[in-house]
């Protein structure tokens, strides 16, 4: 999507949907259980606490683990067998824990992740170097659109496991 190619409208995703999340949240699950606000502010911060956790390990995090800093940068947190790792663990944080930060630190990963696969969507071989640098052969095209809509439809089955 030509959206998410623009960093300025990304960061504009990243930092603004959350509040759309929190709106929905304080409709669904604070009003009819009689919660108080803090469970939204709780929640929200979740989902910045994810912004930061992801923009630390691109920033500070990463010369640690990567001796040879290769370019571009081969993150942890953008690769695929994170990708597999987060949509399990985030079934489960959403799913069973009450956690309202834990919730939130979750879906501010996945809307992270989501814009910025967006983002390279129409840039084959920098998806593959930048998301799938482990892999043994470069995905085509149309596989890394399945992938991309395949990460997108596990959050937003999520998001509808947390809301109902």
């Amino acid at each position: 999507m030509k959206f998410f190619e623009n960093a300025t409208t990304r960061l504009a995703f990243q930092y603004l949907m959350p509040l759309v999340y929190a709106i929905i949240f304080y409709g669904f699950k604070v009003l009819p259980n009689e919660a108080t606000v803090v469970s939204t502010i709780l929640f929200l911060s979740g989902f910045y606490i994810g912004n930061v956790l992801l923009w630390a390990d691109g920033t500070f995090l990463y010369p640690f683990y990567n001796e040879l800093r290769t370019e571009p940068k081969q993150l942890i947190t953008r690769s695929a067998a994170f990708a597999i790792v987060y949509v399990l663990l985030a079934l489960f944080v959403v799913t069973s824990s009450g956690n309202y930060v834990g919730s939130g630190l979750v879906f501010g990963i996945g809307l992270t992740i989501i814009s910025e696969y967006y983002a390279y969507l129409n840039y084959p071989d920098d998806f593959n170097q930048k998301f799938l640098f482990q892999l043994k052969r470069p995905l085509q095209a149309f596989e890394i659109v399945r992938l991309v809509h395949s990460f997108t439809a596990a959050v937003a089955v999520l998001t509808i496991f947390f809301y109902f």
